[in-house]
């Protein structure tokens, strides 16, 4: 017989994760929006990106060697799960593996979009970033099964993957670029603007009873669908507001 997972009204967030991680990942993303409506992303920008995530993994170093004091101390047995070396091959393999499929999974992007006409950062929102979003789901689908304190670290993936993805994956490629990027902020304006709006309500549904219900859990859902109109209907929701000359958008033909 095929055992079901155990169902659950919602996910508890402590106080600590919200403030190292919820609180963390804000400020992270208020950093980002500086830099995109600043037009370019610097070499200078990438190390300061770099030293945040530093602070990050030195956070993340303090509370697990806290938490394992703990277990130590206390009297119920815990699972110790693979040693640190084969823990760490596999870590590299899967990491690999990963790198490996995103390099043709970025080419196929650019296809996709030059084929059907669209601009690629559309296709790269809705399809690419849905696409390497699938491990980060299987991960906090699985750490949600588990119940009880373990859930948490469902919202725990998803914030720290968001600010390795910001503070890492947009600064390695500038140093290895080696000068500024230019940011084409009129083309995704509309949606930087909701990803700071997103964020907002996402902390305050965290903090709102320290938990994340089924309800708050459909109220995301719903925001993800208004974040891809958002990408989507970019340029017409910056028509309709008049904002084409404070971005800097040439004006519209004819």
């Amino acid at each position: 017989m095929k055992q079901k997972g155990t169902p659950i009204d919602g996910i508890r967030l402590s106080p600590r994760v919200f403030l190292r991680d919820g609180i963390f990942y804000l400020a992270v993303v208020a950093a980002f929006l500086l830099v995109a409506f600043s037009g370019h992303f610097t070499p200078l920008y990438a190390w300061l990106f770099l030293g945040g995530y530093a602070l990050y993994v030195g956070m993340l170093y303090v509370d697990t060697k806290r938490h394992r004091n703990e277990l130590d101390s206390g009297d119920d047995e815990h699972d110790e799960g693979m040693g640190l070396g084969a823990a760490t091959v596999w870590l590299l393999v899967c990491i690999s593996a990963l790198g490996v499929a995103c390099f043709f999974l970025v080419e196929e992007t650019i296809e996709i979009s030059h084929v059907l006409g669209v601009n690629p950062y559309v296709v790269a929102v809705i399809l690419t970033a849905a696409a390497t979003s699938i491990p980060d789901t299987i991960i906090s689908v699985t750490a949600a099964k588990k119940g009880g304190e373990d859930a948490e670290e469902a919202i725990v993936n998803a914030f720290s993957s968001n600010i390795f993805d910001i503070l890492i994956c947009l600064s390695v490629p500038v140093l290895i670029y080696g000068s500024a990027i230019e940011i084409a902020v009129g083309e995704s304006a509309v949606s930087l603007v909701m990803l700071a709006v997103t964020t907002v309500i996402t902390l305050i549904l965290c903090k709102t009873g320290n938990t994340v219900t089924r309800t708050e859990a459909w109220i995301l859902v719903g925001m993800y669908g208004v974040f891809l109109a958002s990408v989507i209907f970019n340029e017409q929701i910056i028509n309709l507001l008049g904002l084409r000359d404070a971005l800097g958008l040439p004006p519209l033909a004819g």
